[in-house]
């Protein structure tokens, strides 16, 4: 799997209103993770090295916010 494709997959839709479809992605990344697998790179590079420990938390934690978003009137939702 390509995470750094899934993680552009993942915050596209989200954008765009599809909760569904963020939430399909969010979970293959996690369960990327738990497989001990390296996160995408979830923000710019900086000089400071964040790295891969800062990378998993800012997925998991997407991936939270992601399923606790409440549906909008015309938003898909992730727990449909």
């Amino acid at each position: 799997m390509d995470a750094q494709f899934c993680w552009t997959c993942l915050t596209t839709p989200y954008g765009d209103g599809d909760l569904v479809e963020a939430a399909d992605q969010a979970a293959s990344l996690l369960a990327w993770l738990d497989a001990g697998n390296s996160p995408p790179g979830t923000v710019l590079t900086t000089p400071f090295g964040m790295g891969d420990p800062w990378d998993k938390a800012v997925t998991r934690a997407v991936y939270k916010l992601i399923l606790s978003v409440p549906p909008e009137p015309g938003r898909k939702s992730s727990s449909q």
